[in-house]
């Protein structure tokens, strides 16, 4: 006897002694087994009986079999009788499932004092028939494996079964000697005939909770279902002709017992039968019809029938109709059904394909210039066999062993002359852009830009230590892309000085903090390991995809940390921001798209309206715009704005913008935001008039670009016209060379 042996009885004793009657301990002995055999009997008096519930006698007697493990092992319990035999919960005609998963509900520290209030819940429960709660999952029947390891996998839902049953065929995927899938159902009348298949006889009525375990048990509970011992014949042949000689047959038994107790909508619980090949044969001639040794055939299948035993498989479901994703509800679950595209397939965007296709994506399309290197495989997810084989073919190798059904799309070449050469879309539900590429930031704003269809769009980076990573989300109602809404966090960032190490790690950082893995002219990359970038990606694209889940149009940006990675006390592990879009207006004249951030528009509302209380509503206003211009993209962020400055004339007729402390609030635009925010003009009101320039605007503007030191190559004009309750804005830029006086030869 073991130690916990010893325990298990020291606490038996005890409860038999505090129990006044309720508990008595009969006999214990150990086991030829090793097991500590305890014989127990229990007083059912006065337990509550109702409906269908289990009956007791005054007292019962069990059978505790103690694990030489015990107490991290829990005891097993059975009957001394086979009346519960069939009920729910009573598995083997004698032994009670006290524990749907005990690694989960058994407590060690509990033992046998927590075993046996467990047993008295039991013995509570099953008497009022309420060990599976109406509402709460049904406990499904029992087919219990014989025979060779043999895994039947279930993939597809089940056809409706009306009235009478369903009698038909499945269509069959034999991987193995151990592992079959069944795919498509097909009726008996149908006209295909899949090769292999297996026969199939779907029930309207329940089973016993214990399925047979010799084919007259399974026969004789058929035929009390209406389902003719000689239609059953019938269906085995039919499958054995319609699958090759020497190999075995396949049955599936269904019944309506998965699902929530107490509805009508009750799912087929499938169980599945392993005909062994020689007697699949015998069936095969009795098809054929062959005059010599039929009747023998017939004889034997005969003879099977009465002696032979159910070798029921290990049945595994994947039907999505019974089975409840383990990912459900996690920021993940938004990819299901989904098309993705995903630019780069290196160490962030290899995970994050998997965990894509993992999570049920309809189709991915991946994109990467690279082959695989014998370096990369320290952290990117290839094989040593994938050395030399494009990133995106050997990566789509790797998840179809995953998703067999799963469509993919690899592509081996360049985003910039790929997808951003054409329709940088491709039809996809969602774009995940982990090459880490300045270029390609700017390339998707500009097609982004001119693309009237536009999808979500997610972009991150990891820092030259892996210890940070940075996502950004742009929806497709968003005013821009991944390149504007990085911009935004920048300035977001650069304004606390809690983020400073975010700060730090994108945007003050140089190429010699990154690692050239190779002497010479290596492309630079981070060090990191294949731990850091899966612990960071992840992160990132968890956070991205509850943006998306939660249908918000505003973009957001991320920044996690790896917790041992902080520097200071004072640092955050993250940080998230959002933005709403910004109010976008074309310039009239340079074709640039003026983009104003709602904060700054709201800040030239308030400088109206405190113009109209001290001035009157018919004087004109206005102030310095400062933000952003990027020539290559065409596009004007205005970010923030400043009131009239002291110098300036304000009149009915115009409005002439002073200069003072410009200079001074131009530097320090600058110098928080590392150069992305600063002056790029100037705007002013209309009061009840069109928000175009007049004679006067244009000599202002005049004097502006040719007076400016040093002097801009292009600024903005922005007019607030018509009703300055909710005005209407006219964008309008204008170069230095615009207002210089010609060159003209001297003679």
């Amino acid at each position: 006897m073991t130690i916990g042996q010893r325990l298990a009885r020291e606490q038996l004793q005890a409860i038999e002694e505090f129990s006044q009657g309720l508990l008595e301990v009969v006999s214990s002995i150990v086991g030829a087994t090793g097991s500590l055999d305890v014989d127990i009997s229990i007083s059912c008096r006065g337990i509550e009986h109702r409906g269908s519930g289990l009956r007791y006698n005054p007292r019962e007697r069990f059978n505790l079999r103690i694990p030489g493990q015990f107490p991290f092992v829990p005891p097993i319990v059975e009957t001394t009788h086979t009346r519960f035999a069939g009920f729910p919960h009573v598995q083997w005609r004698r032994q009670l499932c006290l524990y749907l998963a005990p690694a989960v509900e058994w407590n060690v520290g509990d033992g046998m004092f927590g075993f046996v209030e467990r047993l008295l819940e039991w013995l509570r429960a099953a008497a009022v028939d309420e060990l599976d709660p109406i509402g709460a999952p049904q406990h499904p029947p029992v087919a219990y494996p014989s025979g060779p390891y043999c895994a039947a996998v279930i993939h597809r839902n089940t056809p409706p079964i009306s009235v009478g049953g369903w009698v038909g065929t499945v269509r069959l995927e034999v991987h193995s000697e151990s592992r079959v899938d069944l795919q498509e159902w097909t009726s008996i009348e149908s006209s295909e005939r899949p090769n292999p298949l297996a026969a199939a006889i779907l029930l309207d009525e329940p089973m016993p909770f214990e399925f047979p375990t010799t084919l007259k048990g399974l026969t004789d509970e058929l035929q009390r279902r209406q389902v003719s011992f000689r239609l059953f014949i019938l269906c085995l042949i039919h499958a054995a002709g319609l699958n090759p000689a020497g190999q075995p047959v396949f049955a599936v038994i269904g019944t309506p017992m998965r699902g929530e107790r107490g509805t009508t909508d009750l799912k087929q619980h499938l169980a599945v039968w392993r005909i062994p090949s020689a007697i699949a044969d015998s069936l095969r001639a009795i098809l054929a019809g062959t005059t010599r040794g039929s009747d023998d055939e017939i004889d034997k299948v005969v003879q099977w029938t009465t002696t032979a035993s159910v070798e029921w498989c290990h049945v595994m479901e994947d039907r999505p109709e019974v089975v409840l994703g383990r990912d459900t509800d996690t920021p993940l679950a938004w990819c299901r059904d989904r098309t993705v595209a995903i630019w780069g397939c290196g160490a962030l965007g290899a995970p994050i394909a998997e965990w894509v296709a993992r999570a049920g994506c309809r189709k991915l399309i991946l994109w990467d210039k690279s082959h695989v290197q014998p370096g990369l495989l320290v952290r990117q997810p290839f094989d040593y066999q994938d050395i030399g084989t494009p990133k995106a073919t050997a990566l789509a190798t790797h998840l179809r062993a995953i998703r067999p059904e799963l469509v993919i799309e690899e592509h081996c070449g360049d985003v910039m002359l790929g997808p951003l050469g054409g329709d940088w879309t491709a039809q996809a539900d969602l774009l995940i852009d982990a090459t880490a590429s300045e270029p390609v930031l700017q390339l998707l704003e500009d097609r982004r830009r001119a693309t009237s269809v536009r999808i979500p769009a997610i972009s991150m980076a990891i820092d030259a230590l892996a210890r940070r990573g940075f996502v950004v989300v742009a929806p497709a109602a968003f005013s821009g892309g991944p390149r504007e809404v990085t911009r935004l966090a920048k300035i977001e960032a650069c304004g606390k000085e809690w983020a400073r190490s975010f700060v730090d790690a994108f945007w003050r950082r140089s190429s010699s903090d990154l690692l050239r893995p190779e002497p010479g002219c290596s492309e630079p990359t981070f060090v990191g390991s294949a731990a850091d970038t899966a612990a960071l990606a992840a992160a990132m694209l968890n956070s991205a995809l509850n943006r998306l889940a939660a249908s918000s149009t505003e973009a957001a940006a991320s920044f996690v940390t790896q917790p041992w990675a902080a520097t200071r006390t004072s640092d955050r592990l993250a940080a998230t921001w959002s933005w709403p879009a910004a109010r976008v207006v074309d310039d009239m004249r340079g074709g640039y798209e003026v983009r104003i951030s709602q904060p700054a528009w709201k800040e030239m509302l308030a400088w109206i309206a405190q113009s109209r209380r001290r001035n009157g509503p018919s004087v004109e206003t206005g102030g310095v715009l400062f933000g952003e211009r990027n020539d290559s993209l065409r596009i004007l962020w205005v970010d923030e704005v400043s009131g009239p400055p002291p110098d300036s004339i304000q009149s009915a007729s115009e409005f002439v913008c002073g200069v003072s402390g410009t200079q001074e609030i131009n530097e320090e635009k600058r110098h928080r935001t590392l150069n992305s925010v600063a002056c790029v003009g100037l705007w002013h009101t209309h009061p009840g008039m069109n928000a175009e320039p007049s004679a006067r605007d244009l000599d202002g503007m005049r004097r502006t670009v040719t007076t400016t030191n040093p002097s801009t190559p292009r600024s903005l004009m922005l007019i607030l016209g018509g009703n300055l309750g909710a005005p209407a804005a006219g964008a309008f830029t204008f170069t230095r060379q615009e207002f210089a006086p010609p060159n003209i030869p001297t003679p």
